[in-house]
């Protein structure tokens, strides 16, 4: 007898490690060019930390991108779903609706069930660069726009093709919005 309720509390903690609903981190949801605080900007790209956000590691395939992604069925501020760039179980990037005003509440949805709410304040403005270590730290993701090499001295990064920018050369930086 003892062994069978061992059994069924350890299946029932199975179970529940398997649905944990998506928790969004406080003041975890951020630009995702320089992972700045203090607001996000309508039409902006941000980076939203947690756990349990998605069971999968997915990635945006087409434009437009697309609301729904991996088994993460929608992220809403106020409730309007946000277009999904990429979802992993600890971060997801999406972008802020372009009506976005005033401080937005952000929902995960997935398989397992729904975040509580998080709030997020929206600013005119929040700009961020993008770094080739994606974490908003070191070498911008810059390019030169003839050739679409990164701006930085050449062979530093491997497998990339890259030279440092030249005086009258366009530079290209990505931003989030």
């Amino acid at each position: 007898m003892k062994s069978i309720s061992l059994s069924v509390a350890v299946l029932s903690l199975i179970s529940l490690a398997h649905a944990q609903t998506p928790v969004i981190n406080s003041g975890g949801i951020v630009n995702a060019g320089g992972y700045s605080t203090g607001g996000v900007a309508p039409g902006s790209i941000v980076a939203i930390f947690g756990t349990n956000l998605a069971t999968q590691t997915s990635e945006a395939a087409s434009i437009p991108l697309p609301t729904a992604l991996g088994d993460v069925k929608s992220v809403t501020f106020n409730g309007e779903a946000a277009p999904l760039f990429f979802v992993t179980a600890t971060q997801i990037n999406a972008q802020v609706p372009w009506d976005a005003a005033g401080t937005e509440s952000v929902i995960i949805t997935n398989s397992s069930g729904s975040s509580a709410a998080q709030s997020v304040t929206i600013v005119p403005a929040m700009p961020g660069i993008f770094t080739l270590t994606a974490n908003g730290m070191g070498q911008a993701f810059a390019t030169d726009n003839a050739d679409t090499a990164i701006a930085a001295p050449t062979a530093t990064l491997a497998g990339m093709p890259a030279h440092p920018i030249k005086i009258g050369d366009y530079l290209v930086v990505c931003v989030p919005g």
